[in-house]
């Protein structure tokens, strides 16, 4: 991305502030899920893009956590820690992890550790040495009823618990409910205690692609959440395709509020920054005020802004009237916890309105009808060009101009298969693989088109 600060309300901007790498204090409220704010530092004039690589590397991000060293990583209410800190501090944990199920290290096999962490550095720490161990990550949110945790561990058939400083009291009582171990980590000012003589060991896990690596759960807006499988690879690909169109780089900085058990806040703002060497500035929750005031006041850094709303399309009113506000057109982007993003309007070119954006590197889409024949209304890729590709420049096929049917996405980053649920998993798929997304755009082959569809 054009090194600057970015922010989203849940829907798009830009603007030029201060340069800044400081650490933040303070108090924080709630964060709302539609709200998120990105930020980095100013390098330079011009955009810049990552070109895609030909193959995806299909390692977990702490992999590259010892090339940045001591570089900064995560600032947050605590303090500030390094890459390397937080390695070694993974490290100590997945070797706990390792000693409670009784495994070798590295030998989980894919066991679902469950965590419940703040947006902090533990939540980071909880990841990697879930990963580090061999394990599946499952992250909790600490504003779910202990009714929605329970649920979610037992779905899971979650191993064993990890429940940072401030939630031992919530975590402890459930694992022993559940016969389950639970490890409670230090408080985040002190997590290089979680660091051993035992952090000589490193992980000898080589075969990640296929290997189990995240269950997200979806927020049962239709029925009971569903657990979201993602493999190693289809993690990495969501990370590279998005350090590729919106130009990740390690001078980067991301004040991120988002909560972290859903994608946007777990790919797009921690672990995108963080496969870069970037540096992260947490808060415990958003509080518009509070964000502002760093934005704004005269410690704040000269940076440029950089505004995101997802996942559809915002009505024309609301995207224009945020123009007249802050002078910038937002970035509407479009993903779901299936599938990570998958559209996107481009980082550099004009953003159209009532649009979310064209596919993704890697990312294949088609419009079909729900009718017997599945017909193909249109047709999109991703294109090596800057132009922005929505549904009314798709390829739309002779006399199918204006219909609506159902988006469906294939490429490497859609999901492996939600957890325990064949069947689902199964309606989910049409028999040539494409995830059928349930969104409904219309499509239209005429620039001049003002339907309401969010691609």
């Amino acid at each position: 991305m054009q090194s600057g600060l970015v922010a989203s309300a849940g829907r798009s901007l830009k603007r030029t502030f201060q340069h800044w790498k400081a650490s933040f204090n303070g108090t924080y409220c709630p964060l709302h899920p539609g709200q998120w704010l990105w930020a980095a530092q100013q390098r330079a004039h011009r955009w810049t893009t990552v070109p895609p690589s030909s193959g995806i590397n299909k390692k977990p991000v702490f992999t590259k956590a010892l090339e940045f060293g001591e570089k900064l990583a995560i600032i947050d209410s605590s303090g500030r820690h390094s890459y390397e800190q937080l390695y070694r501090s993974s490290l100590g944990l997945a070797s706990r992890i390792s000693v409670a199920l009784q495994s070798d290290f590295g030998g989980l096999d894919g066991k679902r550790i469950s965590f419940l962490c703040e947006n902090d550095a533990s939540y980071t720490i909880a990841q990697w040495a879930a990963w580090m161990s061999g394990g599946t990550a499952v992250p909790l949110y600490r504003k779910h009823p202990v009714s929605e945790l329970e649920y979610i561990v037992s779905d899971s058939q979650s191993s064993l618990l990890i429940a940072a400083h401030p939630y031992a009291e919530t975590l402890e009582p459930l694992a022993q409910k559940l016969r389950l171990p639970c490890l409670t980590m230090p408080p985040t000012s002190n997590l290089e205690a979680l660091e051993t003589e035992t952090n000589e060991k490193e992980t000898t896990i080589t075969d990640w692609a296929d290997r189990p690596a995240m269950i997200i759960y979806t927020s049962g807006t239709t029925g009971r959440p569903k657990g979201v499988l993602h493999t190693h690879s289809s993690i990495q690909a969501m990370v590279q395709c998005l350090v590729s169109e919106w130009a990740w780089s390690k001078d980067d900085v991301i004040l991120h509020t988002l909560p972290l058990h859903h994608v946007h806040g777990i790919v797009n703002k921690l672990l995108c920054p963080l496969s870069m060497g970037a540096t992260c500035i947490m808060l415990p929750e958003f509080q518009p005020q509070k964000v502002w005031e760093m934005l704004l006041t005269s410690k704040a850094p000269m940076v440029n802004l950089l505004m995101v709303s997802g996942s559809a399309a915002l009505p024309l009113p609301t995207l224009q009237r945020w123009e007249e506000i802050t002078g910038h057109v937002l970035l509407e982007r479009y993903g779901m916890t299936e599938i990570g993003m998958a559209l996107s309007n481009p980082l550099k070119g004009p953003r159209i309105p009532g649009a979310v954006g064209s596919p993704l590197p890697s990312v294949d889409v088609r419009i079909v009808m729900s009718n017997t024949t599945n017909t193909t209304i249109a047709v999109g890729t991703h294109k090596e060009t800057q132009s922005p590709l929505c549904l009314n420049v798709l390829q739309v096929c002779p006399g199918l101009d204006g219909k609506e049917g159902e988006l469906l996405v294939r490429g490497p980053s859609v999901f492996k298969e939600y957890w325990n649920k064949p069947q689902e998993t199964r309606e989910s798929f049409t028999d040539d693989g494409w995830f059928k997304t349930g969104t409904k755009p219309l499509s239209s082959s005429s620039s001049s088109s003002s339907s309401s569809s969010p691609l």
